[in-house]
């Protein structure tokens, strides 16, 4: 891969990161004693039992949310500490480079998309 296409998907991956940790610090709190890791943050709408009820399930979206972000954020993270380990674009299962194609997509991307099917074969 040549240099301009890395600092492309440097940026990308750079500017992922960016809005993930942003997201994710409107409905989460970073836990300081664990990398990588939010805690959703429960949302407080008043006393009302309407409201309690809005509260609780409005939580379990956040939960979702946090969740889902998370995982793409340490992939993202991931993704980064490989290009400077000059490891990035490799599929963790196959050993095979990863379509450039889908790396632009999805710079983020651990594998190749066939990955699975070829660990069958």
């Amino acid at each position: 891969m040549d240099k301009e296409t890395l600092d492309l998907l440097r940026t990308k991956l750079e500017e992922q990161e960016t809005m993930l940790e942003g997201q994710l610090s409107e409905i989460a709190k970073k836990d300081e004693h664990v990398p990588n890791d939010y805690d959703a943050k429960f949302p407080n709408y008043g006393d009302e039992e309407e409201q309690n009820a809005t509260e609780v399930a409005d939580y379990d979206v956040r939960l979702d949310l946090e969740a889902k972000m998370e995982v793409q954020l340490v992939k993202v993270k991931k993704a980064l500490k490989k290009m400077g380990e000059g490891t990035y674009g490799i599929c963790e299962k196959t050993g095979k480079e990863i379509p450039l194609e889908r790396l632009k997509a999805i710079p983020w991307a651990e594998t190749i998309a066939d990955a699975d099917k070829e660990d069958t074969k």
